[in-house]
């Protein structure tokens, strides 16, 4: 069981960055599994669309070598190598995948070309940078480029290299002699051939063709199609798994928070209850004390009036009336902060009752050396109150401010509009409280004065609370403190 708590807990502490960290490692991970992947795939396409151009180009030179080679040897009037080459340039253009083979001079004119997309008779600006990058290697360099075409926008790949059907420098293939007298029986014979073979092959030179070979990539480029496909799976279950992982953490400690958070309200709700059951007995307590102190001070008020002269007795009766009133007083106040509250309410602005509460403490504002600051909005509705419950509210909140300034200071009253709500700030320039009792100021029988009850906070707290709406307490110690009373204006 303990196991058990100790992985949960673990769970519930994880913060969501080293999820995050983690993600971004896995991440970092997949996209170079996956790339260099690709790279991969890539360049096997390419090698082999290389490979399948080379071919071609080798098979257009071998066959217009051995093409040239039989009409030169047996036929005195040979055909021109333009028409040998325009005959290869076919029979490759049959060949699967192949889009069409081009021979181009140096003056960058098509010579001949075959082939299904072979439609033009010009090459472009794009072709003729190719080209002048194949001239300036050197006589086995081939250059490559992948191409996308503007009408059906799918690409191709081309080869181009030089058309070279002699092999290289030096004597054409086949074309030489033998020894001893038949050989030169032979080269008279032959003389005129030769003389022509010659002309044909400086033709050749001088036009130093080159050939494109243009390839249709698709069925190469189908393992690249796939693992683009399956990067983007990849990524995609990777993003899924990454959110619902986040998702279930945020879950996990939403959890945890709702755990907290119950387990307040649950010690929060055995405290009222605890609360309740002590208010109950003490309002029974104090409604069985009240007829035997009506008795006390019947008693006392009897025992004062046999005193004719002024003595001892006297001046000790009339304290007992006191001491017997003030705890009449006190239940009183327990009474009314345990019994069921009813309001009756009447529609009125609230700075009127400021106001009205304002005049009865005059006589201790002015004794205490205490200057009252009024700034009261002119705009505020009118809502449903309780009006002798809220002077009740106004005037404890007066009293408090004014006995927390001993020295004299301001007692500052606002009221505003916010929203739906009526606000009455009431601030003092007294000691303030100390930051351990502000969770406890609204408890009943919690107070710091001498001579409080510790019951007008807590009445004054369940009055607004019956009219809907809440007291905000915030203070300093030294410094005052500021009293905030939100009352729903039911608009």
């Amino acid at each position: 069981m303990n196991k058990h708590h100790k992985t949960r807990d673990f769970f519930f502490n994880l913060s969501p960055w080293i999820l995050a960290a983690a993600c971004v490692l896995l991440l970092f991970v997949l996209t170079l599994f996956t790339v260099n992947n690709y790279q991969r795939e890539k360049k096997l396409v390419v090698d082999a669309l290389t490979q399948k151009g080379l071919i071609i180009i080798r098979f257009v030179n071998s066959s217009s070598r051995e093409s040239m080679r039989a009409d030169f040897r047996g036929s005195p009037n040979s055909m021109s190598w333009e028409e040998h080459a325009r005959v290869a340039l076919e029979q490759a253009a049959e060949q699967p995948g192949v889009d069409f083979v081009a021979l181009v001079n140096i003056n960058n004119q098509i010579i001949a070309g075959s082939g299904e997309d072979f439609l033009k008779e010009n090459i472009d600006a794009a072709e003729l940078s190719f080209l002048a990058s194949l001239r300036e290697g050197p006589p086995d360099f081939v250059v490559l480029r992948n191409i996308k075409k503007k009408d059906s926008g799918t690409r191709s790949f081309q080869v181009a290299g030089r058309f070279q059907p002699m092999g290289g420098p030096g004597i054409f293939p086949g074309m030489g002699g033998r020894s001893g007298g038949s050989s030169r029986m032979m080269h008279r014979s032959r003389q005129p051939m030769m003389s022509g073979f010659n002309e044909e092959m400086d033709r050749l030179g001088r036009a130093q063709p080159v050939l494109i070979v243009q390839l249709n990539s698709d069925q190469f480029s189908s393992p690249v199609k796939r693992q683009v496909l399956q990067m983007v799976i990849l990524f995609t279950v990777f993003i899924l798994v990454a959110v619902g992982s986040l998702l279930s953490l945020l879950t996990l400690r939403g959890l945890k928070g709702s755990q907290v958070r119950l387990g307040r309200v649950e010690k929060e709700l055995q405290r009222s209850e605890r609360l309740a059951a002590l208010g109950k007995m003490a309002a029974g307590v104090a409604h069985e004390l009240r007829n035997p102190l009506s008795s006390i001070k019947g008693l006392a008020i009897l025992l004062k009036s046999k005193f004719k002269d002024e003595n001892d007795g006297v001046e000790a009766a009339a304290i007992l009336v006191q001491e017997v009133e003030r705890l009449n007083r006190s239940i009183g106040e327990l009474l009314d902060y345990a019994k069921p509250a009813k309001l009756n309410m009447i529609s009125l602005n609230v700075n009127v009752i400021v106001e009205k509460t304002s005049r009865l403490v005059e006589v201790d504002i002015e004794a205490q050396d205490i200057a009252l600051d009024l700034n009261l909005s002119d705009n505020l509705p009118q809502i449903e109150v309780d009006e002798d419950k809220l002077t009740q509210v106004f005037l404890n909140l007066f009293l408090n401010g004014i006995q927390a300034m001993d020295s004299g200071g301001i007692l500052r009253v606002s009221s505003r509009q916010e929203g739906n709500n009526v606000i009455v700030i009431v601030e003092d320039t007294g000691s303030g409280i100390a930051s351990e009792n502000l969770q406890k100021v609204f408890d009943p029988y919690f107070t710091t004065k001498n001579d409080g009850t510790g019951l007008g906070l807590a009445m004054s707290s369940k009055i607004v609370e019956e009219h809907g709406g809440e007291i905000v307490l915030t203070s300093r110690p030294g410094e005052g403190t500021r009293v905030e009373v939100v009352l729903p204006t039911n608009s």
